[in-house]
């Protein structure tokens, strides 16, 4: 894909959230990013995130159990991994 067809398939800069719980990371990313995977193990985070976006992208698993071909096949432009901040709230 060349960086014109990027552009025009996804005009925000695109993103994946690992240990995503209830997306606080996405929702500081806000509206100037496109977000196009998601995922935490734990399904009360999960539920809540699928709450706060209805276009969630969420997989609901563990890290452990994923691999590259469990990822969109887009090619992100920032990669985020939370720390567990609500397990410790």
């Amino acid at each position: 894909m060349t960086s014109i067809e990027r552009k025009k398939n996804f005009p925000r800069p695109v993103f994946f959230e690992f240990f995503a719980g209830g997306g606080m990371a996405r929702l500081g990313l806000g509206a100037h990013f496109d977000c196009r995977f998601a995922n935490d193990c734990d399904p009360v985070k999960a539920r809540a995130y699928e709450d706060n976006f209805t276009d969630a992208h969420l997989t609901l698993a563990d890290i452990a159990d994923l691999g590259v071909s469990d990822l969109p096949p887009v090619r992100p432009d920032l990669v985020w991994a939370s720390f567990p901040c609500q397990d410790l709230s």
